[in-house]
């Protein structure tokens, strides 16, 4: 996409908003990250999934990838406050979750799948440091499948001191999100979008919040 015509679309339809808005925008966008991602592996239950959303955008947390094999993800507006309209929710219908692993691992992702077992690393002791990590939750009746589990780079776990043991996805990406953030905005200018990304994102805010505007815009 070329830098020059982002730059000038921006101007145009930034017109449309108060500056006030377009300042509370460029607020927001300052503190997204794309060195953190959400995966979602076949959530059924659509007002958890929605949750999520919002926890992502309360974090900063730009890209969701949504795996689809038996269930559809779609969003309760209600829920997610219209959170998705921030985020990026990448859809991968009837894709193998190896599939989706290796388009995340050509974008340098470590992935690291949430799962109760034994070797898995809390999120106090996860390394952040050595470079972006995709956490990937499964679904709230099963779990993450075996291939999911099995082809993770690491695993990580929420310590469960009572009976129950485990949290629903939304509480378990809340947690998480909270205690690794803190670590990766510690990490300098690794967790900041590029310039281009930014343009990018701040592109598709406007063309969405001043009247839904084509994408042909300016």
């Amino acid at each position: 996409m070329d830098i020059s015509k982002n730059h000038y679309d921006i101007e145009m339809l930034a017109k449309g908003l108060t500056p006030k808005r377009l300042e509370r925008m460029r607020q927001v966008l300052a503190h997204r990250t794309r060195y953190l991602s959400i995966v979602l592996e076949d959530i059924y239950q659509p007002h958890n999934a929605s949750a999520v959303l919002r926890t992502c955008d309360a974090y900063g947390v730009q890209d969701i990838h949504v795996i689809q094999k038996n269930n559809v993800f779609t969003p309760n507006p209600e829920i997610s406050l219209g959170s998705a309209k921030w985020l990026d929710v990448h859809k991968y219908a009837n894709t193998p979750t190896e599939q989706v692993y290796s388009t995340l691992r050509q974008q340098n992702y470590k992935i690291v799948a949430a799962a109760l077992r034994e070797d898995a690393t809390t999120p106090d002791m996860l390394d952040v440091s050595s470079g972006p990590i995709a956490l990937i939750f499964g679904s709230e009746l099963n779990g993450l499948t075996e291939q999911a589990l099995t082809q993770a780079d690491e695993t990580i776990c929420i310590p469960m001191l009572g009976f129950v043991k485990s949290f629903n996805i939304s509480v378990s990406v809340a947690i998480i999100l909270s205690q690794l953030m803190p670590k990766i905005r510690a990490l300098g200018d690794a967790w900041h979008l590029s310039n281009r990304e930014a343009d990018e994102i701040l592109l598709e805010w406007l063309h969405s919040d001043v009247l839904h505007a084509p994408k042909g815009a300016g």
